[in-house]
C-alpha cells in the first residue's frame, strides 16, 4: 500500500504473524471543499437521501421556487421485484429436497475460531453435491434470471422517480442529482438491504448529472433554522419513533419533521451553497458540531 509503510517488525503468536506498517497522520483539512465546476442556472437540483425503510427522497424547488418531495420506499422495491414469492419458492424448494433443516443447522462461517470455521466445512461438504444438484435445476435458474429482468426494470422505475418531476408537474428543465453519500450500512436489524450502491450507479450509467454530498450531520439539524432536532417518542416514552424529529427551537416553534425529508432538504441546501460559493456550510461541518458540544460542556 503506498500510503503505509514496512516498519520492519513482525509480531507472532505461534499461529498467525501480524506485519507492523505506519500510516501518516492526516491534516483537517477545515471546512474547505473542492470548489465544483458546476452550472446550475436553468436546472433543477434534486437533493436525495438514500436510506433503509425508503431508498430514495427527493426533495427538489420547482419554478416557483416551492419544495417538492418524492420517495421510494423499500417496500415497494421489494414487492415489485416479487421477493417474498421467491423466497417462499426457494424455501419449498429446499424442503422437497431434504436441504432445509441441513442448512439451517449449519455452524456459522462468520467466526474467528479455526475449530468452528472447520465444523461448518466439514458439515457443509456433506450436503454440497446436493445443494450444487438444487442450483442447476432448470427452475432454479430461470427463477434467478426472472429476478434479474425484475431488479433491472424496477431500476429504471427508480431512476425515472428521482429524475422525473411527476406526471402533474411540467418541468422541463436539465436535472443535476445531489446524492447523499453517508456510506452508511444499507440494512440493519428489522429492515431487507436496498440496492442504495445499485441506483447510485444506474443513475451514472443512465447519464445523469450527479454529485455526491457528504451527510454530516443533515438528519439531525432542522432545514430551516438549522438548530438541533429532537426524537419523538411512542405513548409513554418507552421507544423513539425513527423517522419522526422535532425542532425546539423559537424559530419553529415545536414543528414535528420527517426525518428523511429534512435529510434531503439538508443535502439539496449544501451542494447549492457548495456550488455558488465553494465552502460547505459551516453549520454542516464536524470541526463546528464538535466545538458546539465541547462549549455547551464547558461550565
Amino acid at each position: 500500500n503506498v500510503r503505509r509503510d514496512f516498519e520492519c517488525m513482525l509480531k507472532t503468536d505461534g499461529y498467525a504473524v501480524s506485519v507492523i506498517l505506519s500510516k501518516v497522520k492526516a491534516v483537517a483539512t477545515g471546512w474547505d471543499v473542492p470548489t465544483l465546476d458546476v452550472s446550475l442556472a436553468g436546472k433543477r437540483v434534486v437533493g436525495v437521501d438514500p436510506g433503509r425503510t425508503d431508498l430514495a427522497n427527493c426533495a427538489w424547488m420547482d419554478e416557483a421556487g416551492e419544495p417538492v418531495f418524492s420517495s421510494y420506499s423499500n417496500k415497494e422495491y421489494q414487492q415489485k421485484i416479487g421477493l417474498k414469492k421467491a423466497g417462499a419458492k426457494r424455501r419449498l424448494w429446499m424442503s422437497r429436497a431434504n436441504l432445509q433443516e441441513a442448512m439451517t443447522q449449519l455452524p456459522s462461517a462468520k467466526t474467528p475460531s479455526t475449530f468452528t470455521m472447520m465444523a461448518h466445512l466439514e458439515q457443509l461438504f456433506l450436503i454440497l453435491n446436493r445443494v450444487l444438484a438444487l442450483n442447476g435445476l432448470r427452475r432454479v435458474r430461470d427463477l434467478r434470471f426472472s429476478q434479474h429482468c425484475l431488479r433491472q426494470r424496477v431500476m429504471y422505475d427508480i431512476c425515472d422517480r428521482i429524475t422525473s418531476p411527476g406526471a402533474a408537474v411540467e418541468d422541463d428543465r436539465p436535472v443535476v442529482v445531489a446524492f447523499g453519500a453517508g456510506m452508511f450500512s444499507s440494512c440493519s436489524r428489522g429492515h431487507c438491504p436496498g440496492p442504495v450502491k445499485g441506483v447510485r450507479r444506474a443513475l451514472r450509467e443512465r447519464g445523469v448529472e450527479m454529485y455526491d454530498v457528504n451527510e454530516d450531520y443533515t438528519s439531525q439539524l432542522c432545514n430551516c433554522c438549522h438548530g438541533r432536532v429532537v426524537p419523538m417518542y411512542s405513548q409513554g416514552g418507552g421507544m423513539a419513533i425513527h423517522g419522526v424529529r422535532r425542532c425546539l427551537s423559537a424559530t419553529c416553534m415545536r414543528k414535528t419533521l420527517n426525518r428523511d425529508v429534512n435529510a434531503a432538504l439538508n443535502i439539496l441546501y449544501i451542494f447549492t451553497v457548495e456550488t455558488l460559493q465553494g465552502d460547505r456550510p459551516r453549520v454542516f461541518t464536524r470541526r463546528y458540531q464538535t466545538e458546539l458540544a465541547r462549549a455547551a460542556v464547558v461550565p
